[in-house]
């Protein structure tokens, strides 16, 4: 059965602009933009010279509307994404609106990074690339599609892949299609506690990779829609033999960020360099 939280939000998820989707996540308190954003703003620099290049190729999987892009090239938070998804744009074109308020905030000097979306949602990624989100977005299904030589060219490319707990299951067929184009990239993924990750975890270590936890004890993901949702992921996480209090409170989701990397790297690059706080904050 599809929980009623879950068609909410495949309800708004791929439209032609952002603010349904948004209103929909703003009062559940969905952290993982800023997460992983703030992640990426502290440590972008240690990558880059970690691989040895002058700005990261980052691949966004399952992107959507580019939150996490939002916040990497622009001086915002992620209390004022919902705040400016909240207004009303009146008669005015929302899409237009919205280009012109992140090109007036538009980060600089730019982190050294450049990032690439991937999605399903061809409505979202169009959206992501029009208010300049992402450098560049592909429409494509990697699990069942022949990406395009330029998406190709990017993913043997890549320096780091970001996965903010969307996929679920399709999450280790996905991140071993990445990996088959031979590129070597960071994995920086959050699996949901309701979710069995074994496949996962053996896809990549399978191709050499190593997991590393870069939080103590699971953070704060989302609150739950609903009871149902909650009861959902209760029951889940039980049948996985693992502990509901580490993996939600009274009203949340909790969640681990994994950074999957080479053996070669995790010795080279300790992980100690590279954690979050245990809120979830860089």
């Amino acid at each position: 059965m599809v929980s009623s939280a879950r068609q909410l939000f495949e309800q708004t998820y791929d439209r032609t602009e952002p603010r349904s989707y948004f209103r929909l996540l703003a009062p559940l308190d969905y952290r993982m933009p800023a997460v992983v954003g703030g992640y990426l703003a502290r440590h972008a620099p240690a990558m880059t010279a970690a691989r040895g290049k002058q700005a990261l190729n980052v691949i966004d999987f399952a992107c959507g509307f580019g939150a996490i892009g939002l916040l990497l090239t622009h001086d915002l938070s992620l209390a004022e994404l919902y705040d400016h998804y909240a207004s009303d744009p009146g008669e005015a074109d929302p899409i237009d609106l919205d280009r012109r308020f992140f090109a007036a905030r538009r980060r600089r000097p730019a982190l050294p990074l450049q990032v690439t979306g991937i999605d399903i949602a061809a409505h979202a990624l169009a959206y992501a690339e029009r208010v300049g989100a992402l450098e560049r977005g592909f429409a494509v299904n990697l699990l069942s599609d022949t990406p395009p030589p330029e998406l190709e060219r990017r993913l043997g490319t890549a320096d780091l892949v970001v996965e903010s707990g969307a996929m679920g299951d399709l999450l280790a067929p996905a991140m071993a299609r990445i990996l088959d184009f031979g590129g070597q990239p960071w994995l920086l993924l959050a699996p949901r506690g309701d979710v069995d990750d074994r496949s996962l975890r053996t896809a990549l270590a399978d191709r050499g990779y190593r997991i590393e936890h870069c939080n103590h004890t699971p953070f704060r993901y989302r609150r739950f829609a609903d009871p149902e949702e909650k009861a959902d992921v209760l029951a889940a996480a039980v049948a996985l033999g693992r502990r509901p209090d580490l993996w939600m409170d009274e009203s949340y989701f909790r969640i681990n960020l994994w950074l999957a990397r080479p053996v070669a790297d995790c010795a080279a690059i300790p992980i100690e360099g590279l954690r979050l706080q245990d809120d979830g904050t860089p």
